[in-house]
């Protein structure tokens, strides 16, 4: 069995990403997966309120290709 989103990782997702955080935070990254580790690194050290709310697509949907 074929999993197209298991063919598309690593090549769809290989855009260089930014996040410009309302903090004044800077987050960029190679690919989403990188981008969200990041962006979930920071929540957790800088806004520990919003922990566990943001999803990987609200993440993905801020970011910017760089």
């Amino acid at each position: 069995m074929h999993d197209d989103r298991e063919a598309t990782r690593g090549k769809g997702n290989a855009v260089p990403k930014v996040i410009n955080c309302e903090c004044g935070q800077v987050v960029r990254a190679d690919s989403d997966d990188e981008l969200v580790a990041k962006v979930e690194e920071h929540v957790r050290a800088a806004h520990p309120q919003l922990v566990g709310k943001m999803s990987r697509e609200d993440i993905l949907a801020m970011a910017e290709a760089t």
